[in-house]
């Protein structure tokens, strides 16, 4: 195909939009908008009450497209929403659309008849996210939605039944009974915590283009980090076979480089002092032709006071549970944790440490507290929730046997240790009432399936079997399974 430009305008697979009938024809065409306007709106302070952003190809983390530079591009939107007077009221939610392929060993839930996909990471963004939480709710893009809907419909749904346009979606999946609700990702009740703004570290892409074309327009995507901030530029993407004879990068901080001949794919360079900086990579081909391309960085003043962090894990333990905490990314001071079951708490002064033991020795959920007083007398804390519950027996159920051939067979079973962990193994033997055979026992610390594989077996034979498992408070076997080998002509 001949390279056609594309913009906001463009509808394609990175800007599905325009190409919606109810977006034209409900004259929303103009609020697609570019990736400037969103970051002008976020150091203004008036992004609109409900934005999706889209990557383009290029940020995007599909192939042939780094991950690198899409890391970076998403780190730079964040940390701009951040920065902006709006933080204190944002939730951002990040998610992505595929998985790259990987396998998914979890069957998905039936939702309709459309049915959900395999599971994707997604994460919040918010000063009142909770920290450290993972949501075990059931959750799918239409979870945004409804979030959505909730907050700025009154819980109002886009029903086919009632929109007066056409729609063959087979059900109303905000309204799906197994759907998780997001809010509980969020404690409104806590203070809203500071940005926490990342360094973009991975190398940034110049844009790709011809010596002798004219230069396009940049997408706003700067760099951010604090001094001093060593930049790695990769300005090899420029065309090639435009020729290119001579090359200059400008830092913008008085400092340049130059060559001959197509630039190469690595260029580091320190910015030493704060300040908001444009590299600019110029380019000239042999006939005349010239184009640049420019990349803002901005550099911080060191910080030295960060968010007050801590963590542990694991986050559900069984009695007597011994959870890790870390508090390393706060910044340091005379620091205290208190872990809330009564027990005396742990004083330290200077960097808190990476690796905090506490065994809690009764079932109850906790929160360990973590206060940081500075060297002005300002006191920071951070909170991480822990939950202990008693050991019970294991739970173990036999699944069918696979890969059955004349001589072997993969036994197949899955257990859930209820404990901090469980021996596994399978009974298996021709006899039901005695199986007098056991494969290797395995241990197993998290619910998960367990496999083991036998070979020597007798052709056109039955054998029973079943998952046996065994923790610190007793034993569990599932049910009885059987399969027959084939006959070996």
């Amino acid at each position: 195909c001949v390279p056609a430009p594309q913009n906001r305008k463009s509808p394609s697979q990175w800007n599905p939009l325009p190409g919606f009938d109810t977006v034209r024809d409900a004259g929303r065409l103009n609020n697609v908008r570019s990736m400037s306007t969103l970051v002008g709106s976020a150091r203004d302070g008036t992004l609109p009450a409900v934005s999706w952003v889209i990557p383009t190809h290029s940020v995007s983390e599909h192939p042939p497209a780094l991950v690198s530079d899409g890391e970076q591009y998403v780190t730079y939107v964040i940390n701009q929403i951040m920065l902006g007077p709006d933080w204190d009221s944002t939730a951002i939610f990040l998610t992505w659309d595929d998985w790259g392929g990987f396998y998914d060993h979890l069957a998905p839930p039936v939702v309709d008849g459309n049915g959900y996909g395999i599971r994707l990471p997604a994460i919040v963004v918010s000063p009142y996210a909770k920290q450290g939480y993972i949501d075990h709710q059931t959750l799918s893009f239409d979870a945004y939605l409804r979030f959505v809907e909730d907050r700025f419909l009154g819980g109002q749904r886009l029903d086919p039944a009632t929109d007066g346009r056409p729609d063959n979606r087979p059900t109303v999946r905000e309204n799906a009974p197994q759907l998780g609700d997001l809010r509980d990702a969020f404690d409104f009740t806590q203070a809203p915590r500071a940005p926490l703004v990342q360094p973009a570290v991975a190398p940034p892409e110049l844009e790709r283009g011809a010596a002798v074309a004219p230069a396009t327009e940049l997408p706003p995507v700067p760099l951010v980090g604090e001094a001093p901030f060593r930049v790695k530029f990769d300005p090899s993407r420029s065309r090639a076979d435009a020729g290119i004879s001579k090359w200059t990068l400008d830092f913008g901080d008085e400092a340049n480089v130059t060559g001959s001949g197509p630039p190469p794919t690595s260029i580091s360079h320190t910015y030493e002092a704060p300040g908001t900086f444009s590299a600019v990579l110029s380019v000239r081909s042999a006939d005349g032709g010239f184009n640049k391309t420019a990349r803002p960085v901005t550099v911080s003043p060191p910080v030295n006071h960060r968010p007050t962090w801590l963590t542990g894990t694991p986050i559900v333990g069984y009695t007597p549970a011994s959870i890790h905490f870390d508090g390393s990314q706060s910044s340091p001071g005379a620091w205290t944790i208190s872990w809330g079951d009564g027990t005396p708490d742990t004083i330290g002064n200077g960097a808190v440490p990476s690796d905090v033991k506490h065994a809690y020795r009764a079932a109850g959920n906790y929160t360990a507290t973590l206060t940081i007083v500075g060297d002005d007398g300002s006191s920071t804390r951070a909170e991480a929730r822990t939950t202990v519950v008693d050991p019970s027996l294991p739970e173990a159920s036999t699944n069918p046997a696979t890969f059955v051939t004349a001589t072997s067979v993969r036994l197949n079973g899955h257990v859930v240790p209820n404990d901090d962990k469980a021996g596994v193994c399978f009974r298996w033997g021709t006899d039901a009432a005695n199986l007098d055979r056991v494969t290797p026992i395995q241990t197993m610390s998290r619910e998960d399936d367990v496999t083991a594989d036998l070979d020597g077996l007798a052709p056109l034979t039955t054998y029973y079997f079943r998952v046996f498992a065994v923790n610190a408070v007793g034993d569990e076997s599932g049910h009885m399974g059987s399969f027959t080998t084939s006959d070996a002509g």
